[in-house]
């Protein structure tokens, strides 16, 4: 004669396998997140970040004149110019390292790591 199980012992069961397939399948359920830099003392803080794709990177400008971020070299952004108390947000579609400045203030420079 056949036995059925109870759902309570075939959920957890379930779930260890659902667990299994998502990491093998690389598949993750975890949200896109928001990264701020403030942008103060004539300097990118912090001068450098690491996000995943997809995430929301949010430069906020604290300083008392207006700056950019403008990605050096191929496949980078602009902001424009983000005046005094406003932002700009830039969300990255791919992985790569970027070096970024203010194009207003070409000492003031970071780097993006997007993995």
């Amino acid at each position: 004669m056949r036995r059925l199980l109870a759902l309570e012992t075939v959920a957890p069961l379930i779930a260890v396998g659902a667990i299994g397939f998502a990491a093998a399948s690389g598949w993750s359920s975890s949200r896109p997140a928001s990264k701020l830099v403030e942008l103060t003392g004539i300097a990118f803080q912090p001068p450098s970040l690491t996000v995943s794709v997809g995430d929301t990177v949010v430069w906020l400008n604290r300083d008392l004149v207006p700056h950019t971020a403008t990605a050096t070299g191929k496949g980078g952004w602009d902001t424009g110019s983000i005046a005094v108390g406003d932002s700009a947000r830039f969300v990255p579609k791919k992985a790569g390292q970027w070096q970024y400045m203010c194009t207003f203030h070409p000492t003031m420079k970071a780097t993006l790591t997007v993995e």
